[in-house]
């Protein structure tokens, strides 16, 4: 790897650590979930199963798409802070995970994996605070989730909506410019 691309690879750590570590974090526990050394029971439906499946990918595009999601969005954690951001994320996944729960003893809902409704929980935050806007990279992130949505029809697109709606509720009571 050249000097350039190094530095520039280490600067965005340095910019973006919650991002890089949630990102981290969801390569390993895809690797560790696929390798069977980790057996997590998703899909009881009850907080904590789904709490455990915003963080774990049985399909590698699926993971990388929300990969590149995550480094999309990351620019939030620069704008914000890795503080703000830190608390950002945990109400999202707090927020996600309640609906999640409710709306499975409600309606019979496929259970869903992976960080991708806390993406659009993220993507509608950043829209609805004023902090971000729509560019490129975020509708080529969008239609990659697409395109593995189809390709993966365990992907709950319910939940992509959970999670939208959950950025805009947080977007109410944690603002941008706090």
């Amino acid at each position: 790897m050249n000097n350039k691309v190094q530095n520039k690879l280490e600067n965005t750590i340095k910019k973006r650590p919650v991002s890089t570590f949630i990102t981290t974090l969801l390569i390993i526990v895809f690797l560790l979930a696929i390798t069977s050394v980790l057996k997590i029971d998703l899909c009881n439906k009850d907080f904590i199963s789904n709490l455990y499946s915003n963080f774990i990918h049985f399909d590698i595009l699926h993971l990388l798409s929300n990969v590149y999601g995550i480094y999309v969005l990351s620019r939030i954690e620069e704008k914000i802070g890795y503080e703000k951001f830190i608390l950002l994320i945990t109400i999202l996944v707090i927020i996600n995970t309640i609906f999640e729960t409710i709306l499975h003893k409600i309606i019979d809902m496929k259970c869903s994996i992976g960080f991708s409704a806390i993406l659009y929980g993220m993507f509608s935050w950043g829209l609805f605070s004023g902090c971000s806007n729509i560019d490129y990279h975020i509708v080529i992130a969008v239609i990659l989730d697409m395109i593995s949505s189809k390709i993966n029809t365990n992907i709950s697109l319910v939940s992509h909506f959970i999670g939208f709606l959950s950025g805009i509720i947080t977007s109410n009571f944690l603002k941008y410019d706090l």
